[in-house]
């Protein structure tokens, strides 16, 4: 009779290393900020998505923004997840020499999310245009304001899939590679993102996009045992060579 231990390590132990391997909960999309609207603005930015906690853990770090100013700051995508792009001044349809957040829309898509502290409720959205439908309104108050010109964000945001608008947010942001974030706010014409508005008249335009960069995902080992894991892996070949080799008598 063969050794009915070795039988069992050689079936339980490559399970254990498939799980582990596999059975990944989290992923990280990293983004490039550049400068849009000749702005100066540049960083990056980090989100961890947490496909088991319903999480996603934010972090944005941008440096060349006007001080003591309300930045908003989203993230972009569209509704379909389909392929987007940061915007150039090939989008200035009205050739006025500034992209404005409608032109710039229509590459990134509207605001899927909030980037607030605390982070803004999910809900009705004020605009249908810019906004998707579950985005929220956001407190104007609750963006960044730079105070050095700078900004260092982090945030945990949670998802309660009993809430009808966490749970559309959370189907189109548990992916966010292709979708984008977008910061705002500098001095334009008030024309720029205001109708009617007079085109000699310079004001501090909140809408204003002025950098962009795009979530791309990261290789989060997926595949690649740890030590540990490959500890296991040695244990589960000895368990294959004693299932030849050991012998009851």
């Amino acid at each position: 009779m063969k050794s009915s231990f070795g039988i069992a390590l050689a079936v339980a132990v490559p399970t254990m290393l498939i799980a582990s391997v596999v059975n990944a909960d989290t992923r990280t999309y990293t983004s490039v900020i550049d400068a849009l609207n000749n702005s100066g603005v540049s960083g990056s930015a980090t989100i961890v998505v947490d496909t088991d906690a319903k999480t996603l853990d934010v972090t944005v770090n941008a440096l060349g923004l006007l001080p003591n100013q309300v930045h908003a700051q989203h993230i972009h995508g569209l509704l379909n997840n389909g392929f987007a792009t940061c915007p150039t001044m090939a989008q200035d349809a009205n050739k006025d020499g500034f992209l404005s957040v409608l032109e710039g829309a229509v590459n990134y898509g509207p605001i899927k999310l909030n980037l607030t502290s605390p982070p803004t409720p999910f809900g009705p959205s004020p605009d249908p245009v810019l906004f998707a439908s579950y985005a929220g309104t956001p407190d104007l108050t609750k963006f960044p304001t730079a105070p050095d010109g700078t900004i260092n964000y982090h945030e945990l945001i949670t998802f309660n899939l009993n809430n009808s608008a966490d749970a559309a947010a959370f189907a189109q942001l548990q992916d966010i590679d292709n979708q984008h974030i977008v910061l705002h706010g500098a001095f334009a014409p008030e024309s720029v993102d205001t109708v009617g508005g007079d085109p000699t008249n310079i004001i501090y335009d909140g809408l204003l996009p002025v950098a962009c960069g795009e979530f791309v995902l990261q290789d989060n080992g997926a595949g690649v045992p740890e030590p540990s894991t490959l500890g296991l892996l040695g244990f589960g070949a000895a368990g294959l060579l004693m299932r030849r080799r050991v012998k009851v008598v």
